[in-house]
């Protein structure tokens, strides 16, 4: 099923990403969400697992917030982004001191493994290792080996830059739709080649929502556990 981002959506995810701690660039989030599901909020992970939408919510988180995958699914990116942005601040509170993370590498890296950033200290570190082939998390390492995509035998905040800049090179007409409609609603960008110089740089060098709980559990390491990625474009 198809998406086309609107205007609303576009003014949603600037307003949020300008609203965090510290503000995070709107192409950056964007990028994250292109990677996870091509920005389409009423898709279903293609591989088989049960996550859904913009983030590929699993399940079981979104019941955590008293929504069904049909009720997620049935909701526009603006209605979506919300829920997601306070889940990740809730993800940068428990497991990054409290920083929303500086720019998409760190915030897939943080998407990805929210325990185990937090005990290599990841946000002071983006190399420490989140998972590898030989653990930590070998089975997470192999279910999203391609966060690494220099095949180093380990996922760290800067492959998920590297990749994050492939993604961002190869994403054709669908993401160049994207950046636009990002800076019609008066997002600041970083082009791909900036991004992909940072990233080479660097390799070289209880939240409630509307009565709801948050809930940032080991869900969200355990889907990673069987979620195989896959771009949705």
């Amino acid at each position: 099923m198809s998406y086309k981002p609107t205007a609303t959506d576009f003014q949603t995810l600037v307003q949020l990403s300008a609203a965090q701690n510290p503000p995070i660039d709107p192409v950056q989030v964007a990028l994250v969400l292109f990677e996870e599901s091509g920005f389409n909020p009423a898709i279903q992970n293609k591989a088989g697992a049960s996550n859904y939408g913009l983030n590929q919510m699993s399940a079981a988180n979104l019941s955590s917030l008293g929504l069904t995958p049909s009720q997620w699914t049935s909701m526009t990116a603006a209605q979506q982004l919300p829920y997601i942005f306070k889940w990740w601040a809730s993800l940068a509170s428990s497991d990054n001191g409290g920083s929303f993370p500086a720019d998409g590498g760190e915030l897939l890296a943080l998407n990805f493994e929210p325990g185990a950033f937090k005990t290599v200290g990841a946000g002071g570190n983006p190399n420490a290792i989140l998972a590898g082939s030989s653990g930590p998390y070998a089975s997470n390492y192999t279910a999203n080996s391609v966060l690494d995509p220099n095949k180093t035998g380990s996922i760290t905040v800067n492959t998920c830059r590297q990749y994050l800049a492939n993604v961002e090179a190869n994403g054709g007409a669908a993401w160049a739709a994207i950046v636009q409609g990002i800076q019609q609603a008066g997002g600041s960008t970083i082009s791909g080649s900036t991004f992909a110089r940072q990233a080479l740089t660097s390799v070289i060098g209880g939240l409630a929502i509307g009565g709801v709980m948050f809930v940032a559990s080991k869900e969200l390491e355990r889907y990673r556990t069987t979620k195989r990625r896959r771009r949705y474009t």
